[in-house]
């Protein structure tokens, strides 16, 4: 599951990077940062559960949960510039 959800961020990332956001540019890198940001915890929580690493889960479960914020935080961004996010 993890897996999927790291390259579907990822997927998601590569796409918001080759926009061209005009006006929103910072918000847009935001996003494809946060988004990247966010593909890698899911992809550090698929490998510490395959390996069984409980240590390296919380740390990865960690920073998912900071990803998660900084992606919520490039949706507020684009949301105050006036781009529906839902």
């Amino acid at each position: 599951m993890e897996q999927h959800l790291a390259a579907a961020h990822k997927s998601a990332a590569a796409t918001v990077s080759g926009l061209s956001a005009g006006a929103a540019e910072s918000a847009n890198v935001t996003l494809a940062a946060s988004l990247l940001s966010t593909s890698d915890a899911y992809a550090s929580l698929a490998r510490a559960a395959a390996g069984g690493d409980t240590q390296a889960y919380a740390t990865a479960s960690a920073a998912l949960g900071r990803a998660q914020g900084q992606l919520k935080a490039a949706f507020t961004q684009l949301s105050q510039l006036g781009y529906a996010t839902s």
